[in-house]
């Protein structure tokens, strides 16, 4: 393992970016999300699908449980200005 060559001053306009973001994520924000990332594994799992076929009241118990609300993309972090590029 070699180290990577590069300069910390050319990454730290990069640091106020990064805060900002890692503020909007919330704990509860996680949670939902993992809860929706199990949830699609459940209804894609090989095994569960003759559950599925056999009580199909399960299969839209779980497709139709509280959606997940999109993040607010924050208008200034979604471009990077030319004077934080390297």
């Amino acid at each position: 393992v070699q180290p990577l060559p590069f300069n910390l001053q050319q990454v730290e306009g990069f640091r106020y970016r990064a805060e900002d973001a890692l503020k909007r994520v919330s704990r509860l924000s996680v949670k939902r999300a993992r809860l929706q990332e199990l949830q699609q594994e459940l209804l894609n799992a090989e095994a569960l699908k003759a559950h599925f076929k056999e009580n199909p009241q399960d299969l839209s118990a779980i497709r139709h449980d509280r959606v997940l609300a999109p993040a607010r993309v924050q208008a200034h972090l979604a471009k990077v200005p030319t004077y934080l590029l390297p």
